[in-house]
């Protein structure tokens, strides 16, 4: 009986924990980087707190830089990524990390919510993205930030 009500109670756990996820995902909610990474505990400089969290909150915090175009990208696009983690399960981290990264480019031009694509609100708001990226993650992640930046750019140009 003692294992069963354990059990039980982890899925009343886990369920509430996914209804938090669910709703913060939906608002695209920063908030939502703090819970997931409370249940998978990658740590301060893993994907969701170094990355996710941070610019997730970055771009919250410039909204009013962009046009009215790109805050509409901006709010799709966060619900995007988060969208893509919420109901995921990972072996690891480096495997959140390499998913998490992987999603970027998709939500960039397809975000949802009748966003145009980031081809399209690019030259509208080159100052609002330029003070959002810190060249120090770029660096930091050479080969992840090219391969996104090359994809997306080939989108943009049609190839």
């Amino acid at each position: 009986m003692y294992q069963f009500q354990i059990f039980f109670f982890s899925i009343i756990c886990f369920s509430i924990g996914a209804d938090e996820l669910h709703d913060l995902a939906a608002k695209g909610d920063c908030k939502f980087y703090e819970v997931l990474e409370s249940k998978v505990n990658c740590g301060p400089n893993g994907y969701l707190i170094s990355y996710g969290l941070k610019y997730c909150n970055k771009f919250t915090h410039n909204l009013y830089f962009f046009n009215e175009e790109g805050q509409l990208w901006v709010n799709s696009v966060k619900k995007c990524l988060m969208n893509q983690l919420v109901d995921k399960r990972f072996s690891n981290c480096k495997s959140l990390t390499d998913y998490a990264f992987d999603s970027h480019v998709g939500c960039y031009l397809n975000p949802g919510n009748e966003a145009k694509s980031f081809c399209s609100i690019f030259f509208g708001n080159v100052k609002a993205l330029a003070k959002i990226y810190d060249l120090v993650d770029i660096i930091k992640q050479p080969f992840r930030s090219l391969k996104q930046l090359i994809a997306v750019s080939l989108k943009c140009i049609g190839l």
